[in-house]
């Protein structure tokens, strides 16, 4: 599907330091993704300013991208796990694809189409730099006991991975594949709640040997597993290769000229630091109000391509009362996200599940999933129905020798949204 994004291998860099952790300025809470509509199960945001509208609005945005990535690309390495592929026995031993799949299965539910676990909404994005950690080297550090990690300025300076290309890249992993993406689902590996939890041992920087790619691929099988940067570079390469890029095995050599050398990120408590006890809170509410969600969705026809790969939809999304919980995310002035058969799209909102759209160029029609739901845009079912307007051009996209143009059909759909949806 052409609206997703993916990332290939990038070392990323973090802060190492040996200096006591505090804990929390008292009143200080961690909140929601304070700029716009937060993604489902996004971290949540400590010391962070709701009100600005400058650097620290830019930076939370860039994160906030950047995890919607890392998800696809964590989703995309379970599925190279779960094959046990080529590009997965790259980075880890095949007798480990299970092992591998349990830690990503913690950050990633891969039954909700690749949606994330709600385990990351206990991951704290922090704003500041406690004890100025970030260096001139340093992309990210995390302090994995609390579960907490900070993007330090150099971190926010790389791409997203969604606008990498492969023409941008080497074709072998290095440090042409950065991304904020990358970063990132190297810090979440670290966490405690994620890599110990899921192996009953801590993932880590290995030393010395893990942190260029080359490196990377000859540590042992033991070293693989709890190795964050394995794991980042298999996230990264997983997500390129649904862009249609190739890869080889990086060659030796390549650490200090595309792998940037040693400097990875690092986590910031290098101790086991006390845990609070943990208070029984009742469920949070549903992020959305319940009752009848309803889209509208724009679907466009590109001229002068084929069936398999010419149907965009953009979609807005809004809750029972009508607050938005939901719009499709496209750049470079793209009309939307490929809806083909093959190749449909998972619409992600403040809904626990994606909406699944495929349309269908056989009678005409946009197939609909979510949860346990599905209709089609002209057939209503289960209290789901859809108002359609038709296409303008009513014959279709011209392409011809004087000119192009692509056809629009908008509709509106409603279905029963009951908080568990």
């Amino acid at each position: 599907m052409s609206g997703l994004t993916f990332t290939a291998c990038a070392p990323s860099l973090t802060a190492r330091s040996n200096s006591a952790i505090v804990e929390r300025a008292p009143g200080a809470q961690p909140s929601d993704y304070p700029y716009g509509t937060a993604i489902v199960n996004e971290p949540q945001y400590l010391n962070w300013d709701p009100n600005d509208n400058g650097q620290q609005k830019s930076d939370a945005g860039k994160i906030h991208n950047g995890y919607d990535d890392m998800i696809n690309m964590v989703y995309f390495a379970w599925v190279e796990a779960d094959r046990k592929s080529d590009t997965f026995k790259r980075w880890f031993d095949e007798g480990d694809a299970d092992n591998v799949k349990k830690v990503l299965e913690k950050i990633v539910d891969p039954k909700g189409v690749g949606q994330a676990d709600p385990l990351m909404t206990q991951w704290v994005c922090q704003q500041d730099d406690e004890f100025n950690r970030c260096t001139g080297t340093s992309n990210a550090w995390s302090a994995w006991q609390r579960g907490v990690f900070h993007m330090c300025p150099k971190g926010l300076q790389l791409p997203n991975i969604r606008d990498l290309k492969c023409s941008d890249l080497d074709g072998y992993a290095s440090q042409k594949m950065a991304s904020v993406a990358f970063t990132i689902m190297h810090e979440a590996t670290h966490w405690t709640k994620i890599g110990d939890d899921a192996l009953g041992k801590h993932i880590k920087d290995v030393r010395p040997g893990g942190a260029g790619a080359y490196d990377c691929t000859q540590l042992s099988a033991a070293d693989k597993l709890v190795n964050a940067q394995n794991y980042a570079f298999l996230g990264a390469e997983a997500y390129f290769l649904r862009k249609q890029c190739t890869f080889t095995n990086p060659p030796p050599g390549t650490v200090g000229t595309n792998d940037g050398g040693d400097e990875v990120d690092g986590t910031s408590d290098p101790q086991p630091q006390p845990q609070p006890q943990p208070t029984q809170v009742a469920p949070a509410p549903p992020p959305y109000n319940a009752g009848t969600c309803c889209f509208h969705l724009e679907e466009t026809e590109i001229p002068c391509l084929g069936d398999d790969k010419n149907l965009l939809a953009y979609v807005k999304m809004v809750d029972d009362k009508k607050i938005p919980i939901g719009e499709t995310q496209v750049s470079n002035g793209e009309a939307g996200v490929h809806i083909d058969v093959g190749n449909s799209y998972s619409f992600k909102s403040k809904l626990l599940n994606p909406l699944v759209i495929t349309g269908e160029h056989q009678n005409d029609y946009v197939q609909f999933t979510i949860g346990g739901l599905s209709w089609q845009s002209k057939t209503p079912n289960g209290g789901a129905s859809c108002t359609v307007g038709g296409w303008d051009p009513r014959d279709g996209p011209i392409c011809a020798h004087f000119g192009t143009q692509p056809a629009k059909n908008d509709m509106d759909c409603c279905f029963p949204c009951d908080g568990k949806t």
